[in-house]
């Protein structure tokens, strides 16, 4: 094998420990989503830090594939796309559209709002324009730069912090965050996602400290939720971006501790095959009325709704996987 060789393979992760990262970030994500299932709403979390893996993960998934299949722009966003919107319809116009029967008081332009773009899902929303973002860098080697564009993205991010300071000082909550904040923070976890494909970010740090920065994060995220710390934002983001990071390059020792058995690793395999399938199912299941109505404690409601979920993301999955654009 020659250095070049060498060098693709050693960006190739284990199968397994990509697909335990993917796993913990959409478990990170369902939680998120289960406020009116817990008796206590801060038990569902944490939907920033599973929606960041997803972002790091798609940049350096597209940067090690770009090295190996050089694309159009048409056959870049069609192979792009084709992941995406087949899943996003089927879910939609299933669990959605027919349901609430929206046929009825939507106009055009809302259901291209709906289906389309920007539509109601904060990973979708960011990462079409994170898509557009990426081909420019890497066609034109631009990612080479990503320190300086990260940096120029954080200080913007500060910029539309200290201009909106008075609305999020005391919010306990990042949904109240302005849309900006999440935009240029998901832009830059995204570019080092890609930085790292291309091997212009390495690993970084021992596993202690990767875990170190994970407890620092959660810390902060108990400070604003418990003590209206808005304050703490950009210390919350830059904590995320940095856990979010450093946990991925130790996802190799992280799957050889935990060393799965070979039923585990096949449902991790399984799972990780299909987790924007359930990322768009579960958001929906959760608006519909008779699960609203559920009368059952979180120990049984949420196993419950894990297992629709699956169940119907899995169905959904086969179906759209044989779509292709290109």
């Amino acid at each position: 094998m020659n250095t070049s060789q060498a060098s693709k393979e050693h960006l190739k992760p284990n199968r397994l420990s990509s697909s335990i990262y993917s796993c913990l970030a959409i478990a990170l994500v369902f939680n998120s989503h289960l406020e009116e299932f817990y008796p206590y709403t801060w038990l569902a979390g944490d939907g920033l830090l599973g929606n960041s893996m997803f972002f790091f993960l798609s940049g350096w998934g597209i940067a090690v594939s770009w090295d190996s299949t050089k694309r159009s722009f048409t056959e870049y966003c069609l192979r792009r796309l084709q992941r995406i919107y087949p899943s996003l319809i089927l879910a939609v116009f299933v669990l959605h559209w027919l349901p609430k029967t929206l046929w009825k008081t939507l106009n055009i332009w809302e259901n291209l709002e709906l289906f389309v773009y920007p539509t109601s899902f904060t990973y979708i929303k960011e990462i079409i324009p994170g898509y557009l973002i990426l081909f420019l860098l890497l066609s034109s080697n631009w990612i080479r730069f990503w320190k300086p564009i990260v940096l120029a993205l954080s200080a913007t991010y500060f910029g539309w912090y200290v201009a909106m300071f008075d609305l999020v000082v005391n919010s306990p909550s990042l949904g109240l965050v302005p849309e900006p904040f999440h935009s240029l923070y998901y832009a830059a976890v995204m570019i080092a996602g890609a930085a790292h494909g291309k091997r212009y970010f390495p690993s970084l740090g021992p596993f202690w400290f990767a875990m170190f920065t994970v407890v620092l994060y959660l810390l902060a995220k108990f400070g604003i939720t418990f003590f209206r710390g808005g304050w703490l934002f950009p210390v919350l983001h830059l904590l995320c971006f940095v856990a979010v990071c450093l946990s991925f390059f130790q996802m190799d020792r992280i799957a050889n501790t935990i060393n799965p058995n070979k039923l585990a690793a096949n449902v991790m395999l399984f799972i990780a095959a299909m987790t924007l399938e359930i990322y768009v199912v579960h958001s929906m299941l959760i608006e519909l009325n008779w699960i609203q109505r559920w009368q059952l404690s979180a120990v049984v409601s949420i196993p419950l709704l894990a297992v629709f979920t699956l169940v119907i993301a899995c169905f959904f999955q086969r179906i759209c996987s044989k779509v292709r654009f290109v």
